[in-house]
């Protein structure tokens, strides 16, 4: 029977400490993303690489500043990943199969694994950085915007194609604009925190991949924020992930 650690996707940033260390390893201070229980294993960035921290003994409150040895070598995966580039292609949809969330949401309901994707980067719903907890509503406001458009399509769409329906224009028009709005904004802020350059149509990258194939990107952008080899993803959930076990706060 297989385990899986228990993980935190959050990344926190580093800083080097002048700490003895045994093993001549480089000593630093992260910030805990979120409180979290021992033995749970959040990711770190490095001088651009990530590394695993694992929470010990008593667990930590998000905030908590801790000083870890920096190993690249001791990742889940055994190797270090490098900050730079995207995790696989824009056109690497089924990667993880065609009954995956993140192609069957990309194709179905793009808003809904947006919205998934913006909660992972405590977004709100108009993909700018939320005050906090008002992150927590962006899923939610995502879901809603996709049933109402979804039940106005349904009873506004005209019959024929040479209906006029000036009306239905106008819903999915905005629909239309909002979409792209936020997908370009929510590709620009992952490029950005992962300091991906962009390759091509330099200056507009994001707007194009956003406009001319806006579910791949969607799926991309949750599979570069999740870490699908080792979590299950989830249809429905705030962040796309199965719900994490919370320590209750510790009080220092």
């Amino acid at each position: 029977m297989s385990s899986k650690k228990k993980t935190y996707a959050a990344i926190t940033s580093t800083e080097a400490v002048a700490v003895p260390s045994e093993s001549e390893k480089v000593m630093v201070e992260v910030t805990a993303p979120a409180t979290l229980k021992a033995g749970y294993i959040f990711k770190a960035s490095y001088n651009g690489i990530l590394f695993d921290v694992v929470v010990p003994t008593g667990g930590v409150v998000e905030g908590q500043n801790l000083v870890v040895p920096f190993d690249p070598k001791a990742t889940e995966y055994g190797t270090a990943e490098v900050i730079g580039y995207w995790k696989d292609d824009l056109c690497a949809c089924t990667r993880y199969g065609l009954c995956h969330p993140s192609i069957i949401n990309a194709c179905l309901i793009p808003l809904v694994l947006l919205g998934q994707v913006m909660t992972r980067l405590k977004l709100d719903w108009s993909a700018k950085p939320a005050p906090a907890g008002e992150w927590m509503k962006t899923f939610k406001i995502m879901a809603y915007i996709t049933i109402i458009y979804t039940v106005l399509y349904i009873f506004l769409s005209p019959e024929t194609p040479d209906d006029p329906a000036p009306l239905f224009s106008c819903i999915s028009f905005a629909y239309g604009v909002f979409t792209l709005v936020v997908v370009t904004r929510t590709r620009r802020i992952v490029r950005e925190q992962n300091e991906i350059p962009e390759t091509r149509c330099v200056g507009c990258e994001d707007f194009c991949c956003a406009f001319w194939c806006g579910c791949c990107t969607v799926s991309q952008l949750a599979r570069q924020t999740a870490d699908y080899d080792v979590e299950d993803a989830c249809f429905f959930t705030n962040d796309g992930l199965p719900p994490k076990e919370l320590a209750p706060a510790i009080v220092v």
